[in-house]
């Protein structure tokens, strides 16, 4: 059984490597260097490390700090001192997060984070996105649901 589930992508990567527009792509994919994601999709993992890294160390050194100060204030005043000292902790680590603006844009999202969206159902599974046929036939099926939804509460009167 588990020579099954591996060897299935075995089998497709030699079938398609006889194709010569896929094997150049298959010969720049390393086994280790691809993760099979959810829907299907295949993504490649960065080597050598992500580009986030820093930004992420700066975050939390950042929190870090801003969270000791707040400590500290909490520690050494009362009243409405500490609520100000606990105020401008607060103002400073929103002032350090400025680095982060950028990932809040979404066309600059996309451009420095090469991700694709993530879509889900109900139940928070993994699924593909929806084609534009299949919003319709959804969007169609919500408006004759709310239509028969309204007929049958307000059609009672007698």
């Amino acid at each position: 059984a588990a020579e099954a589930g591996s060897g299935g992508s075995a089998a497709k990567r030699s079938a398609a490597a006889k194709n010569p527009r896929t094997r150049d792509v298959l010969s720049s994919l390393a086994d280790d260097d691809v993760d099979d994601t959810c829907c299907g999709m295949r993504t490649r993992s960065r080597a050598g490390g992500s580009l986030m890294m820093p930004l992420l160390f700066y975050d939390f050194v950042c929190f870090t700090t801003s969270g000791a100060l707040a400590f500290l204030a909490y520690k050494t005043s009362t009243g409405w001192q500490m609520r100000s000292w606990i105020y401008w902790c607060r103002v400073l680590y929103g002032i350090e997060a400025l680095p982060f603006f950028p990932f809040i844009i979404p066309i600059v999202d996309r451009i420095l984070l090469h991700a694709r969206p993530t879509y889900y159902d109900k139940l928070g599974r993994c699924v593909p996105p929806l084609t534009m046929r299949d919003r319709q036939l959804m969007e169609r099926y919500h408006v004759e649901r709310s239509l028969v939804t309204t007929e049958g509460n307000g059609g009672g009167g007698g």
